[in-house]
């Protein structure tokens, strides 16, 4: 059965994954957002200010409308984890982690679903041009070298 128990009925598997990335990330964010002044040179991932959407909303928002897989919502975060550890300014913030959401799971998606939308769907789904997406995918596979397949091992981690 792909549904865990609850307290007030049930909840399915995909639900409950949204809720504890969503609850990382956003920790994640508090604790960065503290320690701003000790960041680098920001990136292209860098908004001038944090979305007005709230972070639960908007992963909410591209969970509900990439159907994807919660695998690929953790191949996400292990990218998520490898860009903090390389490079300090991709450490979640309200400045950036919408957008490193969005790339992320798109690129996660593209690379682990046979069925995926396009660039300009996830656009939309982000409320970004795609000219921007675009410029944060390549962006996200420089930093990454390409190198986009998560191993068992790293998807335990994540």
């Amino acid at each position: 059965m792909d549904v865990l128990n609850w307290s007030s009925g049930y909840l399915h598997t995909s639900d409950a994954f949204e809720m504890v990335l969503t609850a990382g990330l956003c920790a994640w964010v508090q604790q960065s957002d503290r320690c701003s002044e000790r960041r680098e040179a920001e990136s292209v991932f860098h908004a001038k200010r944090a979305p007005p959407i709230s972070l639960q909303n908007y992963v909410s928002r591209v969970v509900k409308y990439s159907s994807c897989s919660p695998a690929c919502f953790s191949v996400a975060f292990a990218y998520i984890l490898r860009l903090a550890r390389s490079y300090e300014c991709m450490v979640p913030s309200s400045q950036n982690v919408h957008r490193i959401v969005l790339a992320t799971v798109m690129l996660a998606v593209k690379m682990n679903e046979d069925i995926h939308y396009d660039n300009a769907y996830f656009a939309r789904i982000g409320g970004l041009p795609l000219v921007e997406l675009n410029r944060l995918e390549t962006d996200l596979l420089l930093r990454l070298p390409f190198d986009v397949c998560v191993g068992i091992g790293e998807m335990v981690e994540a």
